[in-house]
């Protein structure tokens, strides 16, 4: 997911780990045409395998990767590939009518109706 100003990554665990248990995971981030790196997190590193970078600029395009980390130090990156540009993912609404609504109702002129609807989106 993400807005105009945050990114949610996810990831799974390194295939091999040098026999030694992950401690945390380091995440990065770029912006596109630019040459360095930028810790995106407070913490020395992410313990879980999910994190949301946040403080991105709208319309600006970032890349990001993951590092995991254990006793051996410092993994390889996984790169997500290519570039994402941050801003508001537009998700059309969705109208669920409940199992009531799907029956005739009868109703008298200037008569109020209720029907529970459930809408989603953003």
């Amino acid at each position: 997911d993400q807005t105009r100003s945050t990114v949610d990554l996810e990831w799974d665990e390194p295939v091999y780990d040098g026999s030694l248990p992950i401690e945390g995971y380091l995440v990065e981030h770029r912006l596109k045409g630019v040459e360095t790196w930028t810790k995106s997190h407070d913490t020395s590193m992410v313990a879980n395998m999910y994190y949301t970078v946040a403080g991105l600029e709208e319309g600006r395009e970032y890349q990001f990767r993951v590092f995991a980390i254990n006793g051996a130090g410092k993994s390889k990156p996984a790169e997500v590939p290519g570039f994402t540009v941050v801003r508001d993912i537009t998700i059309y609404p969705e109208i669920e009518l409940d199992a009531s609504c799907k029956e005739t109702v009868y109703a008298r002129a200037n008569q109020n109706v209720r029907m529970p609807v459930y809408i989603k989106g953003r």
